[in-house]
């Protein structure tokens, strides 16, 4: 019950602070229409890795390079295991409290410039960071032992518009992630399909 509190809060100051934006900053709308348009997304979804589907949380932000372009830079939580106090059934590698970390750039281009629905292709590229956490103490976890691989992947969704500022994504992709044998886990299985569902809050003249 906290998570999806949490995650809703979140987008609703996000929304806020998109909206409150100084209108200074569009004076020159005329001449560069797409300037600085602002995007930010919290994304929840699924991995199929070793037949299991691994959930994955995530959040992006950027700006809109032109009617139907748009930049940004993405980070992503990606469980491998249980942790302690976590329940998500994953049997994905013995290591406990096992996960990866994404991060990189994103390049997405939809089908029409202003849609109610929208479909669109995204090319993201950047790195995966694979480990687990040990070494508790009263804080909680003090150790991470990482190792780091080249991440890509290639994404087809839809935003759908629920207000001027607020859509809802969905997306299914594949992710190439070249890796050597990790975590007990053979190499370049953490590639494959992904989906996911998002909310994006994005500034619209």
């Amino acid at each position: 019950m906290k998570k999806p509190l949490l995650f809703g809060i979140a987008l609703l100051l996000c929304v806020l602070c998109v909206n409150t934006l100084p209108a200074s900053s569009y004076d020159d709308y005329d001449d560069h229409p797409y300037g600085y348009q602002p995007y930010f997304v919290l994304e929840k979804g699924k991995a199929s890795i070793q037949n299991a589907r691994a959930p994955h949380f995530g959040v992006s932000t950027g700006t809109r390079l032109s009617s139907r372009l748009s930049l940004g830079a993405f980070g992503s939580f990606q469980l491998l295991s249980d942790f302690p106090e976590s329940n998500f059934g994953l049997t994905i590698t013995e290591t406990e409290s096992a996960f990866m970390l994404l991060a990189g750039v994103e390049l997405t281009i939809t089908l029409f410039e202003n849609s109610g629905f929208n479909p669109f292709l995204e090319v993201s590229v950047g790195g995966a960071s694979v480990g687990y956490l040990e070494g508790t103490t009263c804080a909680g976890f003090d150790t991470a032992n990482l190792h780091h691989y080249f991440y890509s992947s290639v994404a087809t969704g839809v935003e759908l518009r629920i207000s001027r500022n607020l859509h809802l994504v969905f997306s299914n992709g594949y992710r190439y992630i070249p890796h050597d044998a990790v975590l007990g886990l053979s190499a370049n299985t953490l590639s494959g399909h992904y989906s996911s569902v998002a909310l994006k809050s994005s500034w619209q003249r």
